[in-house]
C-alpha cells in the first residue's frame, strides 16, 4: 500500500514493462529467425511448419527466405552427389576407389554413402548433419539474405 501512494508522487514519467512467460517465448521465437538458428532446426529436422505457426505472421518472409535458401543449398549438395554418383555408378568399388581421389572433395566424401544406403543416404541423421557442415552459415550469414526492417529494429532494441 506504502507503494502505491509514493510512486505517483515521486516517479513522474516512469515506465515499468512487465515481460510474462508468454512474451519471453514468443521473443525467444522471433530473436531465433537468423540463418544459424534455422540452420541449426532444418540440420535436427525440426518441424518448421509447427515452429513458423509460433511466430508472428511479419516475420513469415524472413523466416521463409531463409529456409529456401539453406534448402536450396542442400539441394545442390545432393544434386552433386547423386550426378557423381550416376557417372560411376557402372564401377566396381575397388575401380571407384582408385579414382576417388581425382573427384570434387565435397561428392567423394559422400558418394560411398550414396552408393551403400541408396537414394535417401541424406536422410540418415548423421550423414545429414555432415552434408550441413557443408554450407553452415558463417558469422549468421547467408548469401543475399538481408533481414527485414521488423527483424533489425527488433536488434536495435536488444542491443
Amino acid at each position: 500500500m506504502f507503494l502505491r501512494h509514493i510512486l505517483p508522487h515521486y516517479v513522474e514519467r516512469a515506465r515499468i514493462k512487465v515481460k510474462g512467460l508468454e512474451y519471453r517465448r514468443v521473443h525467444k521465437l522471433i530473436t531465433g529467425i537468423t540463418p544459424l538458428a534455422i540452420w541449426e532446426l532444418m540440420r535436427e529436422q525440426s518441424d518448421l511448419s509447427l515452429i513458423k505457426k509460433e511466430i508472428p505472421e511479419e516475420y513469415w518472409l524472413d523466416f521463409d527466405s531463409i529456409e529456401q535458401q539453406l534448402t536450396q543449398q542442400l539441394n545442390e549438395l545432393i544434386e552433386r552427389v547423386n550426378a557423381e554418383y550416376l557417372t560411376y555408378k557402372h564401377l566396381s568399388d575397388k575401380e571407384l576407389g582408385l579414382i576417388l581421389n581425382s573427384l570434387q572433395p565435397i561428392t567423394k566424401a559422400y558418394l560411398f554413402s550414396r552408393r551403400k544406403k541408396g537414394e535417401n543416404w541424406h536422410q540418415i541423421p548423421k550423414l545429414r548433419s555432415n552434408l550441413f557442415n557443408q554450407f553452415r552459415p558463417i558469422n549468421n550469414q547467408l548469401g543475399n539474405y538481408q533481414p527485414s526492417e521488423q527483424l533489425q529494429e527488433l536488434e536495435r532494441q536488444r542491443d
